[in-house]
């Protein structure tokens, strides 16, 4: 009961326990067993141990929680892109960083892509990165324990987030509006920094811009359930109207499933999934006008592409974030570097936590954790 938890120890010599006996026929141990979360936390609060709440096929339950065992959550692995997770542990009050992994159950931790089961492994691995005086156990140990480290869906991007001059983790405050610092170095071309407290996002710090050229970006995003089977499938097919399709390109594909197929100057099809991350395709016309329509089993509309072009057109579809989105591509060749600050001068008295999510053009993300700032 609780979900699914991994448990990392520091010590070499801890007496480890089965969830419970499924599957197995020798029942003589069956009293060691913690079948509940909480009985975790009995049996290793007060030793060097980390609970590391995940989501894989049996979500972790966020009802509970402990603040000295469970310093990270995990928001991002090949099962998927978990940021209704993120925004439960921010709904709850709870202070607690982000993190991502593997989740293969292959052995190729940092090392996965998508396998053959769309229910399960639908997305590449993801990457937790620490900030730390010294690469040994103790330091990683240390890091983790005081929440100074951030989430990738994979890529090795650099992240340094700072409110008044304290790391992401720390708990603080503040006499007078918070200052917020940010420093990206992408692998890809940047499209955006977004700066949250709370899930309000206060600031977007438009890295790239957008093209000036008759490029249309269509993407799909979402996932179906929070549990098993939770990819959203979005095969479909697009009829333009007063426009000529010139080219399509693929944005996020990273399944093998992924395809577009067809490609005419009137339309195309394609066979996408998503489970919480976006993915879609950037269509070049020979003009921007006229009207596109979008037939897909989640969503089908039909949106001006002059709108669309001005200001991006969204359709939700139901489920964990399911929707489309087109609009205006990003410029291609946008900076791949971005460092700013924003002073927060709308804050108001009490507590807040903020972070930082970047967005680069592949539809790579990285997610900071917070810094919680007490505004006095």
């Amino acid at each position: 009961m609780g979900g699914d938890h991994a448990l990392f120890f520091f010590d070499e010599d801890v007496a480890l326990h089965r969830c419970s006996h499924w599957l197995q026929t020798d029942l003589s141990d069956a009293e060691n067993d913690r079948d509940h979360i909480t009985k975790v936390y009995d049996t290793f609060r007060g030793t060097r141990t980390i609970s590391y709440p995940h989501i894989g096929g049996r979500p972790s339950d966020l009802t509970f929680h402990d603040p000295e065992l469970e310093p990270v959550i995990e928001i991002h692995s090949k099962h998927g892109t978990f940021e209704w997770f993120l925004e439960e542990s921010i709904e709850r009050g709870y202070r607690v960083g982000f993190a991502a992994g593997s989740d293969d159950h292959y052995g190729h931790p940092g090392a996965v892509y998508p396998g053959p089961h769309i229910g399960h492994f639908a997305t590449g691995n993801g990457l937790t990165a620490l900030y730390t005086g010294e690469l040994t156990r103790e330091g990683i140990w240390e890091a983790l324990k005081a929440r100074r480290c951030y989430a990738t869906n994979g890529a090795r991007i650099l992240l340094k987030f700072q409110v008044n001059g304290h790391w992401m983790g720390e708990e603080i405050e503040s006499a007078g509006p918070p200052r917020i610092e940010v420093e990206v170095v992408g692998t890809g071309s940047i499209e955006r920094v977004e700066i949250f407290r709370g899930m309000e996002c206060i600031h977007s710090e438009e890295v790239s811009g957008r093209t000036g050229e008759n490029r249309l970006r269509v993407l799909f995003a979402g996932a179906r359930v929070r549990g098993r089977g939770r990819a959203t499938r979005w095969d479909g097919s697009l009829k333009a109207e007063g426009a000529r399709i010139l080219g399509a390109e693929t944005v996020g594909f990273i399944e093998n499933r992924d395809r577009i197929v067809g490609v005419r100057e009137t339309g195309l099809e394609w066979g996408i999934f998503t489970a919480g991350d976006a993915r879609g395709f950037i269509l070049e016309l020979d003009r921007a006008v006229g009207e596109i329509e979008i037939k897909t089993a989640p969503a089908s509309f039909t949106a001006s592409v002059g709108e669309a072009m001005e200001r991006p057109v969204i359709v939700e579809a139901g489920g964990l974030g399911q929707r489309v989105e087109v609009g205006r591509a990003p410029a291609a060749d946008g900076p791949r570097e971005a460092n700013f600050e924003y002073v927060d001068r709308e804050a108001g008295l009490g507590a807040h936590a903020y972070w930082v999510r970047v967005t680069q053009l592949g539809r790579e993300v990285a997610w900071s954790s917070p810094v919680w700032v007490q505004v006095k």
